[in-house]
Parts: structure tokens; C-alpha cells; sequence
């Protein structure tokens, strides 16, 4: 008689993680350590909501969204088949660009569209449409040509994309908001923006919130 032998004990458990992490990259699921990502991410979008809402010193706003900037650069060259980094690269160059408010500023702005037009042909539901929302934010804000690019058109077409895709974001309903008070339909922009202040709370992103929610009722008390 024949005696058929049992694999190895530590081959059976390697064969099976193996096998758990081609379910997971097949199905779509991101394994665990991946999480080093999403803390970057995070961090990213916190340092920034602190320079945005809580730093009032221009000296160490200058300082500080420059020193994020280049940990957005440092997480886009680690990461370039991803559309998050680059997103956050240009919604910093935004800042800046508000922060610095002088001739280079043109060109940050300009940079930022940049980056959210390759960002969004990358997957233009990245962070929940955020770059949608944020591109026509600056084509609603940028001064007309021959200044800048400018173009209320292409905001009106990016803004109703932001809220068909994430109509409870905090940042397209301001956005758009924003755009409909300044082209003067005004009722529509009150609906819009009560139901933002409606929506829940978003939860690790506090400051933001908060910050957010003070610009809509800004906009809603001018209404």
C-alpha cells in the first residue's frame, strides 16, 4: 500500500494567504496594508483644515501650506496611478494661491486646474467627486480670460456633476451654492444649501466640518 503524504502544515497556510490576497485584489477590496495610504490621505486633508480654519498668523500659514505641498508632491510620486494626491496637490495650490494673493497666484490656480483635469481623467469619482467640485469652484472663481481661465459655463457644468455625484458634500453644495447666489437665483441656492447643513456630520474630518458649515451659513445669511 501506497502512503500519500500530507503537504507541509506551513505550505497548506502559505497557499491559503496567498490565495485570501488574490480574492482580495480581484475583488476589489484593498488588503490592510494599504492603510499607510489612507493615514496619508488623512493626514493631508487635517493639516490642511487646520491652515484653512484655525491658522490666522500669515507668516506661519505661508510656512505651513508649503510644507504641505511637498508631502502632497512626496505622496504623488509614491503614488502615481492615484487621483487623491493629486487632487490635494492642487486644493493646496488653491490655498496658496489665497494665502499669497499676488501675481503668482495666476499661476497657482492654473496649476491646480491642471492637476484636477488629469486627477478626474484618472477616476473622477476619487475622494466622493471632491476634484469635480473643486475644478468647478475654480472655473466659478478665476478671473476671466485674459487674466486667467475663468469660465462660468464650464462651472455651472462641473458644479451640477459634483452634486449629482455626492449631493449631501459639504464642498459641492458650497460650491455651487455659491455660484447660484452670484448668478442670482437665489432660491435655489437657499435649497441647496439647507440641505448641506442637513447632512450628517463627517466623522475624523471635524474641522473641515465645522469650517464649511460657517461658509454656507455665510452665504445663506446673504441670501
Amino acid at each position: 500500500m501506497t502512503h500519500q503524504v500530507s503537504p507541509h502544515p506551513y505550505k497548506k497556510m502559505f497557499r491559503s494567504a496567498f490565495l485570501c490576497l488574490c480574492v482580495f485584489i480581484l475583488s476589489g477590496v484593498t488588503p490592510a496594508f494599504a492603510a499607510p495610504y489612507d493615514e496619508a490621505i488623512n493626514q493631508l486633508q487635517k493639516q490642511w483644515a487646520a491652515i484653512e480654519y484655525q491658522t490666522t498668523d500669515h507668516e506661519e500659514q505661508e510656512e505651513a501650506i508649503f510644507t504641505l505641498k511637498h508631502q502632497a508632491i512626496d505622496l504623488s510620486k509614491e503614488y502615481p496611478n492615484r487621483a487623491d494626491p493629486l487632487i490635494w496637490e492642487a486644493i493646496i495650490d488653491t490655498t496658496k494661491a489665497e494665502i499669497d494673493h499676488n501675481y503668482s497666484s495666476l499661476l497657482l490656480i492654473q496649476q491646480a486646474r491642471d492637476l484636477l483635469i488629469q486627477a478626474n481623467k484618472m477616476n473622477p469619482k476619487a475622494l466622493h467627486g471632491l476634484g469635480i467640485a473643486t475644478l468647478g469652484w475654480l472655473y466659478f472663481r478665476a478671473p476671466k480670460p485674459s487674466l486667467s481661465f475663468g469660465d462660468m459655463g464650464l462651472a455651472k457644468e462641473y458644479l451640477e456633476k459634483a452634486i449629482a455625484l455626492n449631493p449631501n458634500s459639504l464642498d459641492a453644495t458650497y460650491f455651487y451654492g455659491s455660484y447660484l447666489h452670484e448668478i442670482g437665483e437665489d432660491a435655489k441656492a437657499k435649497a441647496v444649501l439647507t440641505h448641506a447643513l442637513d447632512a450628517p456630520v463627517e466623522p475624523n474630518n471635524e474641522v473641515a466640518d465645522e469650517g464649511r458649515r460657517a461658509q454656507i451659513q455665510e452665504v445663506l445669511d446673504n441670501l
